[in-house]
């Protein structure tokens, strides 16, 4: 419990209470992570099914590619055949000119490849490919050369040369077979490795997964165990606010019969003073019925003086240690909420009944806090202004609509401060919204202070 002097703007004591519990702060803290955690297994899922859906299409693409590869084995094999054909049609002139034709269908479609390789993929995963289209363009050409010295020499007349170089050519021929072997086999070579990066981003996610998993079932079990202490420390609270409430009841009690001595018994005793004093003026000194007017204002007197002494008796014990601060300071230090006490101004000596009043205020006040508001937090500022005394009771709790009828404000003891604060002259000021705390606030002239103070 905190207890400062300030001189600080009136403003403030206006401003809310905003503490919220720890309890509340943990479970909220809770459901932050837990939608964290869903999202982010959310968008694990998503990426997995995205990396999945990529590479069926990555792979369907190099299935494509490896069976339009097929085709340059084709016309690989129509650009080789018109050499080995010429020994059997002797057609040369016809065959060399099958075979132009089918070495210009082969560039044209070895070229197409190699710009659609440069276009589609990266620099890294099309250099190899890019390198075997080399090979099979030289084993090619070599292939072709091999070819055209075939035709020259049958066109000489040299079959027996020409067939020597068949030889040749067919041994070209299988190095550019070779070639597009390679090819295939770096086209599997990248499939493998495209397969075996998606397998480990869909791993990656799912272990995140499973961690997210793991760190829910922790803060779920942390949320149990805290629950529970919780509960507990509520099973405590909810004892010490019975007894705070108990308490306040008794004081309460007190001080209605204190009310009800110093209202009734005493201002009889003092009426039936007043009106012997009057009759023993008009009757003789030396009568009998005088000294019977004596001794029935003298006991008159007695009762006077007991009925004082037990309207004192039935003060407020807090106010006998010290003044309305030091009350104030030990009625918080009892209640089970963080408690602030703030003394603002210059202060100064009130009469006895302007601090019964006061206490009372506040403890009614308190025990609203305990028994209605569901509060965390509550301050209470006593302000010494140089008109004007305030004494403000503010709380973080759920709050009320204000405005409502005298009946249903009587539940929350209201009208009990407000009868106190009007009997000093003052005012009650209550102010309140939904889920935003509660301020009741006494505003007491001081002209009745010193008024009541001198008379008391």
């Amino acid at each position: 419990m905190d207890l400062s002097l300030s001189s600080t703007d009136k403003s403030r004591a206006k401003s809310p209470l905003l503490i919220w519990p720890r309890w509340q702060i943990f479970y909220y803290l809770l459901a932050a992570f837990n939608i964290f955690a869903v999202s982010l297994c959310l968008h694990s899922n998503h990426l997995i099914t995205n990396s999945y859906s990529q590479s069926i299409e990555t792979n369907q693409m190099w299935e494509q590619r490896i069976a339009s590869y097929t085709t340059l084995s084709e016309l690989a094999a129509a650009v080789n055949a018109p050499g080995n054909d010429v020994f059997d049609s002797h057609k040369v002139v016809a065959e060399a000119a099958r075979m132009q034709t089918a070495v210009r269908a082969f560039n044209t479609q070895l070229v197409q490849f190699q710009n659609d390789l440069q276009s589609a993929e990266s620099r890294a995963t099309a250099a190899p490919l890019l390198q075997d289209f080399q090979t099979i363009s030289t084993a090619m050409q070599e292939m072709k050369g091999e070819e055209e010295l075939i035709f020259s020499d049958l066109n000489r007349g040299q079959p027996d040369k020409a067939g020597a170089r068949m030889a040749t050519m067919d041994h070209k021929y299988r190095e550019v077979n070779r070639a597009l072997s390679r090819l295939r086999g770096d086209v599997s070579t990248i499939q493998t490795n495209l397969l075996t990066q998606q397998e480990s981003v869909a791993d990656s996610m799912g272990t995140i997964q499973c961690g997210m998993v793991g760190l829910i079932f922790l803060m779920i079990g942390g949320a149990a165990i805290h629950g529970h202490r919780m509960a507990r420390q509520m099973e405590v609270v909810a004892r010490e606010r019975e007894r705070s409430v108990g308490e306040l009841a008794v004081l309460e009690e007190r001080n209605r019969l204190a009310r009800d001595i110093h209202d009734t018994l005493a201002q009889n005793f003092i009426g039936i003073v007043t009106h012997l004093e009057a009759a023993h003026v008009v009757v003789a000194p030396t009568s009998n019925a005088s000294n019977l007017i004596k001794t029935a204002r003298e006991l008159a007197r007695e009762g006077i003086n007991e009925a004082r002494r037990s309207v004192h008796a039935l003060r407020p014990q807090r106010l006998e240690n010290g003044g309305l601060n030091v009350a104030l300071d030990t009625l918080l230090q009892e209640t089970p909420l963080r408690a602030r006490l703030n003394i603002e101004g210059k202060m100064r000596a009130l009469s006895p009944e302007m601090e019964t009043n006061l206490l009372r205020i506040a403890q009614q006040a308190l025990a609203n806090v305990l028994h209605h508001a569901g509060a965390t937090s509550v301050e209470v500022t006593l302000r010494f202004e140089p008109d004007n005394i305030e004494l403000s009771v503010r709380d973080n709790g759920k709050g009320f609509v204000t405005g409502q009828t005298q009946r249903e404000r009587r539940g929350f003891g209201l009208e009990s401060m407000a009868e106190r604060a009007a009997s000093l002259g003052g005012r009650l000021v209550v102010e309140s919204h939904p889920m935003r705390g509660t301020q009741v606030s006494a505003h007491i002239p001081c002209v009745v202070v010193e008024g009541r103070g001198e008379g008391a």
